[in-house]
């Protein structure tokens, strides 16, 4: 089968799926407005398609809010005429709710093309009427089906919507055999990613946890993020100042921009992956740290904590708490 995958950008979150639907025989497509920095076209090349001039005047007239280009769109006839030559049989469309997979689905459906919405939320939670009514008429207006990664808490008793399904993402699980478990010292391998200017992704939490155990125990942090904007720059100044004003030098070592294909031997050397990220959706690199057998400490507010059993392979903590965070690593 043919299959069209629309997203922002070609995010990390689908390497693993590209990679099996294509081990499965399918030929796939990856449709985007953007491309990122960091990303891996190892498997498949994205078509990024331009902005269309309708679209770059309402931008100019309507701010835009958002990551992404949440308003953007192509050229409706040159990408309708794309889509006709391609004939795809299934259409996997990320945030329907965007302007670009608005247009996605249309054209799909136009094209009595298969829809399956994506995005990252919880199966099984609240959701007041007028939430899952929108989600509802979508997915019957569409004939779509509806995926998400995270399940939520089943035992709360909240029904999930209909045809809307719980499907992990896929990660590579890999051979013990390749873990490097032996440090030269003797210290503990913390690893750490998060792009630098995201806040929320708690790195000076984590600095500040790691200053109240440098005395006590023999450790090193390999911090990982992107840093290719402005905004990405200042704020690893930011946290590399704090690395020097906490005694940490000697202990923290910053990456940056280290391409996807190069992130299994961080991995593969590492002890402990940490992510005390608040208000995180999913988080990839929490399951990717599980296939390769580490165990995980991620906070209550981070979307791939439900794969985490305390005290079995990790720990959940309270989000925000320095004193879960230290006790967590202790």
């Amino acid at each position: 089968m043919k299959i069209v995958i629309i997203g922002p950008r070609y995010h990390t979150n689908q390497v693993c799926m590209v990679r099996i639907f294509k081990e499965r025989g399918h030929n796939v497509y990856f449709h985007t407005l953007l491309k990122g920095a960091t990303e891996d076209y190892s498997l498949i090349e994205p078509l990024v398609l331009e902005e269309s001039a309708i679209s770059r005047i309402i931008g100019r007239l309507i701010p835009r809010k958002g990551r992404n280009k949440p308003k953007a769109f192509p050229s409706i006839i040159k990408y309708f005429f794309h889509l006709l030559k391609l004939k795809p049989d299934i259409f996997i469309i990320r945030e329907p709710d965007r302007y670009f997979s608005k247009l996605a689905a249309i054209l799909a459906l136009l094209m009595r093309a298969r829809i399956v919405f994506y995005s990252q939320e919880e199966l099984y939670q609240h959701r007041k009427w007028k939430t899952r009514l929108k989600k509802s008429l979508n997915i019957a207006l569409f004939r779509a089906s509806w995926m998400t990664p995270i399940i939520g808490k089943i035992e709360n008793n909240n029904k999930p919507i209909n045809h809307m399904y719980y499907v992990p993402l896929p990660v590579s699980i890999s051979d013990n055999n390749i873990r490097n478990n032996s440090s030269i010292d003797g210290r503990i391998r913390l690893l750490f990613i998060g792009k630098f200017h995201q806040i929320r992704k708690k790195h000076i939490l984590l600095l500040e946890a790691l200053s109240y155990l440098k005395d006590k125990y023999n450790f090193e942090l390999t911090m990982i993020g992107e840093c290719v904007t402005e905004p990405q720059k200042i704020r690893s100044k930011i946290i590399e100042n704090y690395i020097i004003a906490k005694g940490l030098k000697d202990i923290v070592k910053l990456k940056m921009n280290i391409p996807y294909s190069g992130m299994s031997n961080y991995y593969a050397s590492s002890d402990i992956f940490v992510l005390p990220a608040v208000d995180e959706p999913y988080a990839i690199s929490v399951s990717e740290a599980l296939g390769y057998g580490l165990p995980v400490i991620c906070t209550d507010t981070c979307g791939a904590r439900f794969h985490i059993k305390n005290g079995v392979n990790g720990f959940v903590i309270e989000s925000n708490s320095l004193n879960s965070l230290v006790g967590a690593l202790e």
